[in-house]
């Protein structure tokens, strides 16, 4: 391709060969390969939330276990301990209305 003055600006003009032959040179480029700064800010920035939302369940989640496993671990040692005097009472069974 050449340009070639025209009035007050340049007109670009198809070489002869690109007319010849258009299959040299004329391949058109993928839009969706191109760069664009907006969506990478974007995308960067949901990713930091994602990792901070997957950090802060983990910890959540292992904060949660552990208070589970002390509970377990705190009744285990006190039926232990206690021996026979750590037995559940029974409540009292529920008195129903009758129908009329």
């Amino acid at each position: 391709m050449h340009f070639v003055r025209f009035g007050l600006g340049l007109l670009s003009v198809p070489s002869r060969q690109a007319c010849e032959s258009p299959n040299i040179g004329t391949t058109m480029a993928n839009p969706w390969l191109k760069k664009n700064p907006l969506m990478s800010m974007w995308l960067s920035s949901a990713n930091r939330v994602a990792g901070s939302m997957r950090g802060q369940v983990a910890a959540e989640v292992k904060r949660q276990a552990a208070l589970a496993n002390q509970k377990k671990t705190t009744v285990d040692a006190v039926k232990f301990w206690s021996g026979g005097m750590h037995t559940e009472v029974p409540s009292a069974p529920v008195k129903r209305r009758k129908r009329r």
